[in-house]
Formats: C-alpha cells, sequence, structure tokens
C-alpha cells in the first residue's frame, strides 16, 4: 500500500501480514527482462541483481568539483572490528542452521566514525535501528589499501637496498 500522502508521504510499503519467510526463495520485488532476471530484493532483505553491483552512484567528473585526494583512511579502517554474527531471527527460525554472516557492529563503529551511520525506522511500530554506510567503508578500505601497498612498496624497497649494502661488505 502506498502510505498516506499528505502527512509525511513515502513510497511503497510491501508487506507479509500473515507470515514471515525470512528466505531467498520469497521476495518482494521481482524485476526480469525477457532473457533474465535483472534484480530483486528477497524476504531476508538481501538484494540482488545480474551484475552483482548493489549500489551505483553517479561518479562521472562531469559531476564533481574541488577534486583532491582524500586524507588518510588507515586510522579509521585500522579500528574497525570486523566480525561473524548470526541474527537473532535467524537462529529462532533455524537454530544452528542459521548463517553466519560477516561484518560491523553498528554501535561501535559510530564510536570512530559517526559519519557513517544511519537510523531507519519501522513505519508500523516505530522501532528504529543503526545502518552502516558500507560503500563507503569500502571505499575508504580501497584508500587504506593504497597506503599498505605503498608501506610495503617502501619497506621492500629499503630491504633491497639493506641486501646490496650487505652484499658490498661481505665481499
Amino acid at each position: 500500500y502506498a502510505t498516506n500522502p499528505n502527512a509525511n508521504p513515502s513510497g511503497y510499503y510491501i508487506s507479509y501480514p500473515s507470515a514471515s519467510p525470512n528466505s531467498t526463495a520469497n521476495y518482494f520485488i521481482a524485476c526480469a527482462d525477457s532473457t533474465a532476471a535483472r534484480f530483486r530484493v528477497a524476504s531476508n532483505g538481501n538484494c540482488y541483481n545480474v551484475t552483482g553491483t548493489y549500489t551505483s552512484g553517479v561518479s562521472d567528473i562531469r559531476y564533481k568539483e574541488q577534486i583532491v585526494d582524500a586524507n588518510s583512511q588507515w586510522n579509521d579502517i585500522k579500528n574497525l572490528r570486523v566480525v561473524n554474527f548470526k541474527f537473532i531471527k535467524d537462529v529462532e527460525e533455524n537454530g544452528d542452521n542459521a548463517l553466519r554472516h560477516i561484518g560491523f557492529i553498528a554501535q561501535e563503529v559510530e564510536k570512530t566514525s559517526p559519519h557513517l551511520i544511519d537510523e531507519m525506522s519501522d513505519e508500523k511500530t516505530g522501532e528504529t535501528w543503526k545502518t552502516i554506510k558500507t560503500s563507503i567503508i569500502h571505499t575508504k578500505s580501497i584508500k587504506a589499501l593504497q597506503e599498505a601497498m605503498a608501506r610495503i612498496e617502501t619497506l621492500e624497497s629499503t630491504i633491497q637496498n639493506l641486501q646490496e649494502q650487505i652484499n658490498i661488505l661481505s665481499k
């Protein structure tokens, strides 16, 4: 159903009023053309598409200005605790067979990087929960990886120079 457009307009709300399938077999939205499934939002909240691209943001240089290299992301990424976990609802429904996931705890991320946290709420219950802007973490991780690669290359060069000096001295 569409929510009341006169008071806090929102888009469509899709619900299973008498079931909780929480699976990849059931879905809220499925999009396909004559040759393939293209996009699906599964009832467990996972989003799938044919290319494996979960989000796509405008990145064209024609839409950007004041472009500068990003600051170091080393400490931000270093301070993230990566955890394995199971969702409570999955355990309730599937016991030991519940899927194990890898990710972060939003409240922990919020302590060091509050700009990576959003909050969502359920229109019906008013319950709120924290979400993480994982696409930003991915970008920050690439920057930190570039920093790590530069450090490794510097160390490799230093080791090479030291080995050459040792070879010269041992002759």
